[in-house]
Order: structure tokens, then C-alpha cells, then sequence
């Protein structure tokens, strides 16, 4: 696993993600979502330190993948983000991931 996420992260291949965001926005969104599910999930190196590389990948995800275009990706994202902001130490204020939690229940099971 980290061979492949420093293959997506450093050198050459930095530039042909920066080359997918230009072109396919959509799957450079989801590349990020990827690559923070495996920085959330990597049991070798820092703990803190994955984790935070993490919150940084599912908020670039974001950037793209906006609540008005892409709802139920905005959800999923917004949902693993608020995963990792609770494996961070609860780095993140309560008010803020259950203000986060309502807006995925919002898109996900709408009334």
C-alpha cells in the first residue's frame, strides 16, 4: 500500500494527478477519496500523522465533489471526514461533526 500511495502522491505522478484534476475533475475527486481511505486505514508509520493526511484528501474530494452536484458522493465524503476527524483525537468540536452527521442523514434519507 504505500508504494501506491506514494506513486499518487510525490514525483511524477503528482503531475498527472494534477493533469487528472484538469481533465476529469470527478475521478481526481475520487482518487483523493481513495487515497484518504487508505492513509485512514494504514496501520504502518505515524497514526496521527495518516490521519491527518487523510482529513487533507477527503477535503480536496470536497472541493469537487460539492453538495449541490454531487450529493450523495458530498455525502459519503462529509461521512468518512467525520470518521476521521473522530480516530483524530477529537481534534474536531462535537457541534461540528454532528452539524455534519445532519447534513449527510439529510441527503442520504431525505424526508
Amino acid at each position: 500500500m504505500e508504494v501506491g500511495i506514494g506513486r499518487l502522491r510525490f514525483g511524477k505522478g503528482e503531475v498527472k494527478a494534477k493533469e487528472l484534476f484538469s481533465f476529469f475533475p470527478e475521478y481526481w475527486a475520487t482518487t483523493q477519496n481513495n487515497l484518504a481511505n487508505a492513509y485512514k486505514n494504514k496501520i504502518t508509520g505515524n497514526r496521527a500523522e495518516n490521519i491527518d493526511r487523510a482529513i487533507a484528501c477527503y477535503q480536496l474530494a470536497l472541493e469537487v465533489y460539492k453538495r449541490e452536484d454531487f450529493p450523495e458522493k458530498w455525502a459519503m465524503t462529509q461521512n468518512n471526514l467525520g470518521s476521521a476527524y473522530r480516530q483524530n483525537h477529537g481534534q474536531s468540536s462535537k457541534e461540528y461533526r454532528y452539524s455534519i452527521l445532519q447534513e449527510v442523514i439529510s441527503i442520504l434519507h431525505p424526508r
